[in-house]
């Protein structure tokens, strides 16, 4: 969609911009917001796909050719686009652009209220590569690789907090934590566009404090999973009371800095994440991806597994 948009006005490449206009942001934080104000801009009567020979393990010129000979069409682009990444291997839910429509009405918001006309899905189904490692001398390098390469985590919390640094749960407390949005100091639900979950963004710019954050979950099914986790300071993470993730001191947050190997039972799941702030940036990030450490094809946010910060109104988000 960006390669619609006129040199003539947004330059040569669309991120540079000219005289007269800014430049279309190509930036990784900002890439399916601009894809949402475009279909917002300009609404579309037919989208097509051309699927026909695509690539994997590589963006734009770059990476795999890889025959499928399918053609998509179809009359709303996020249906399209979510069907698309269906056919390709991911999962449909990691797809932010989906979330943001959704947000301004353009839904659907999740590849299972698509009809899909023709041949069926599941049986045209290919997981292709992922194209992280083709970013890292391209665009804005690491970033575009590390958001390539991630699904997405849970966006929705529920907070409390800033409280002060010495704060601690015992574990009589942590089996009593039961986090309602606007309830017992929790906040209101909070949305993050981010998978950099920027906790200095909504509370300012706190020092020697930490704030709780949390958010429900559900596993269609027990499986093993992948705990993907980061921060830039301390962070500890329970799932059901039980500590399963603990980082100290300070470092440089990226997206899945760590991989950690657990198993979840089907059924609901409190997430509650503690996250430390001495000074500078407070982020932390964490997901649930599939049982899957092959680069590239991990990443994907556990086929069926749904977040929901208000246990009360668990298909609203």
């Amino acid at each position: 969609r960006y390669g619609l948009l006129p040199g003539s006005v947004y330059g040569m490449s669309k991120a540079r911009g000219t005289e007269q206009h800014a430049p279309m942001p190509h930036d990784p934080a900002v890439a399916e917001e601009s894809m949402v104000d475009i279909w917002r801009l300009a609404p579309e009567d037919l989208i097509v796909v051309d699927g026909i020979v695509g690539h994997e393990e590589g963006g734009l010129q770059s990476g795999t050719p890889i025959r499928t000979n399918q053609v998509l069409a179809g009359r709303n682009p996020v249906a399209v686009d979510l069907t698309a990444a269906r056919l390709m291997g991911f999962n449909p839910d990691d797809m932010e652009f989906a979330a943001l429509a959704d947000q301004v009405g353009l839904g659907p918001r999740r590849f299972e209220e698509v009809e899909v006309r023709g041949a069926r899905v599941v049986d045209q189904r290919r997981r292709f590569k992922k194209a992280g490692g083709a970013y890292r001398t391209a665009f804005s390098g690491s970033e575009w690789e590390r958001v390539a390469n991630y699904g997405m985590g849970p966006r929705y919390w529920t907070l409390l907090g800033p409280l002060p640094e010495d704060h601690v749960y015992s574990a009589t407390d942590l089996a009593r934590v039961m986090p309602t949005p606007g309830q017992h100091g929790w906040s209101e639900v909070a949305w993050f566009g981010h998978d950099r979950i920027d906790l200095e963004h909504h509370f300012g710019n706190v020092s020697k404090q930490v704030v709780y954050a949390a958010t429900w979950f559900s596993m269609a099914e027990s499986d093993s999973v992948r705990f993907w986790a980061g921060s830039d300071e301390g962070l500890r993470v329970w799932i059901d009371g039980a500590l399963i993730y603990e980082h100290e001191g300070r470092r440089t947050h990226e997206l899945g800095t760590d991989k950690l190997t657990g198993y979840l039972e089907a059924g609901e799941h409190l997430l509650l994440a503690r996250v430390q702030q001495g000074r500078g940036d407070f982020e932390f990030s964490f997901n649930i991806c599939e049982p899957i450490d092959d680069v590239l094809y991990a990443g994907n946010t556990h086929a069926g597994l749904r977040y929901y910060p208000d246990r009360g109104r668990p298909n609203q988000f």
